[in-house]
């Protein structure tokens, strides 16, 4: 690096501050605080709901079976080409 900026007569790098990187960071830049608190409420509300939530721990244990025993990918590819993920999340809705 340093051969570069003295070969093309370059300044210095300028050293990176974390903390003031960290203390100037927000979430969604450009977008006003209300804009901000909307998304962050949808995303709650999307959150709360136990079928979103049964979905991701789907995704994350087929994607844990996937790499741990590959020969379980068939029966994965069923489960999902035959919907079955959704009948088990109306099946839980009925019990909220």
């Amino acid at each position: 690096m340093e051969r570069l900026r003295t070969e093309f007569a370059l300044p210095a790098f300028p050293q990176f501050d974390y903390e003031a990187a960290k203390a100037a960071w927000r979430s969604y830049p450009g977008l006003s605080f209300e804009r901000i608190q909307e998304i962050e409420c949808h995303y709650k509300d999307a959150q709360a709901h136990m079928g979103f939530r049964l979905e991701r721990v789907f995704k994350r244990i087929a994607s844990i079976a996937r790499r741990k025993l590959p020969f379980l990918s068939f029966v994965l590819d069923f489960v999902r080409a035959s919907r079955m993920h959704r009948i088990l999340l109306v099946a839980v809705k009925r019990f909220k």
